[in-house]
């Protein structure tokens, strides 16, 4: 496979599917809701970027784990926990995404060559607006914070896992519907579907809202597989690093056409601020060159993403990549002891890091 997938074959033993269905839930909802703990104050307080992002990937992974679970719990709670994470990452992601554009600007100041000095003035006032917008949303996300912490949202979620581990372990496992492994490969069959459907868009390089659909595909299947692999050992380590990097590809494709449009949006903006303030626009004459030429370089690099997005994507599929993660998430024969019963493996490890 090249530079993207080292596949690894690894035998692992595994559970009865109905317990491994319960144990994977409550290991991978509280593996969440801990990285959720523990950055909520900090992303509250804004002590550090890094805490928004990882409560907005721990949101998101929960809200995978939710809709792959979701019917073994009473009622309708999962929906309303996936309400309530979906109204969170609502504040938290507008932050984090000017979060990244004012690092990747400040990045970008540091190449310019010291002659470049028209050029500085448009981009340092386009970061400077970027770092006053942020600042206006962080009272949004610290309503969001108390908003969970009022909600009970975690607590509640601990004790629907306890509950389930009780049920399971006295024998009414029929709460839950579908296995571990029909719900795996009801699941992954989906965004499967759903990502090999959109790859057809890598074949026009001006399909941008193509490629933003295809991203958001990739990275739900992504996640979903997280659950699974949290299940299964992490079996799946070697088809998850090989997503992360082609939604990476994706990401970066989308940022560019995200910057050409906010470029233009600031310019628009700022001239009209510029206007109101001096009664005429000839002040943006100084910004208008670092503007274009950040613009430009965006364009460029989006020329050069996409041809490597392409061609990697043309590479998983000539490796049957794609394949290979339907099979996947199939039944595994574990390793049987003496009596000629599943062992079962350490389940209460710590699951994959990612983004």
């Amino acid at each position: 496979m090249g530079d993207f997938e080292d596949q690894n074959s690894q035998e692992t033993a595994v559970v009865v599917p109905d317990m491994l269905l319960c144990r994977t839930a409550r290991r991978f909802l509280r593996a969440q809701s801990e990285l959720l703990t523990a950055h909520l104050d900090g992303a509250k307080t804004q002590r550090d970027v890094e805490d928004v992002h990882q409560v907005r990937v721990a949101c998101r992974r929960m809200r995978a784990g939710l809709a792959f679970f979701g019917d073994c719990f009473e009622d309708d709670k999962s929906q309303r926990w996936r309400r309530q994470l979906k109204k969170a990452l609502r504040r938290f992601g507008p932050a984090r995404d000017f979060d990244v554009q004012a690092e990747f600007i400040e990045q970008f100041i540091k190449t310019l060559d010291p002659q470049q000095k028209t050029v500085r003035p448009g981009i340092k006032r386009l970061l400077l607006r970027i770092c006053q917008r942020r600042e206006t949303l962080q009272p949004g996300i610290a309503k969001a914070v108390r908003r969970l912490a009022r909600e009970h949202l975690l607590v509640n979620i601990h004790l629907e896992t306890e509950r389930l581990m009780y049920d399971a372990d006295h024998g009414r496992l029929d709460i839950c519907g579908m296995d571990f492994y029909q719900r795996a490969a009801e699941q992954v069959g989906g965004c499967l579907a759903e990502v090999v459907h959109m790859l057809a868009a890598l074949q026009d390089a001006d399909a941008k809202r193509d490629h933003h659909a295809l991203r958001i595909a990739v990275k739900k299947l992504r996640y979903t597989l997280e659950v699974c692999d949290t299940g299964l050992e992490g079996r799946l380590k070697s088809l998850l690093k090989t997503l992360k990097k082609i939604q990476g590809l994706l990401g970066e494709l989308h940022d560019c056409d995200v910057w050409d449009e906010q470029i233009e949006a600031f310019i628009t903006e700022e001239t009209a601020r510029t206007k109101a303030f001096f009664g005429h626009i000839r002040p943006m004459g100084r910004l208008m060159p670092g503007l274009r030429y950040l613009q430009e370089q965006r364009r460029q690099n989006r020329q050069q993403l996409f041809a490597q997005t392409a061609a990697a994507a043309r590479e998983l599929e000539a490796e049957h990549f794609w394949d290979r993660v339907a099979q996947a998430v199939r039944p595994y024969e574990g390793l049987q002891n003496e009596s000629g019963t599943l062992t079962e493996s350490n389940m209460d490890g710590d699951t994959s890091d990612g983004q």
